[in-house]
């Protein structure tokens, strides 16, 4: 999790540089901006692993079963 938000961040941060290089200084600061705050938006967003690999495997699971598209019914 916190290699995640390290390497969003540091994405994150480049992207802020490389902007403000293109000449939209405003966009820059507003992308450097988010990029500082990246810990305290994903934190609410992020599953944190209960510590079990049952609990933490369901999880995943569940997480990976509501991204998937549900299958349709052939029509006879």
């Amino acid at each position: 999790m916190t290699a995640f938000t390290l390497v969003t961040q540091l994405c994150m941060m480049n992207l802020s540089i490389l902007v403000t290089i293109n000449g939209h200084l405003i966009y820059g600061i507003a992308i450097a901006i988010i990029a500082v705050n990246t810990p305290t938006i994903l934190g609410k967003y992020m599953v944190k692993p209960n510590g079990s690999i049952i609990n933490s495997a369901g999880n995943t699971a569940r997480n990976v079963r509501a991204l998937l598209p549900r299958g349709r019914r052939k029509a006879r």
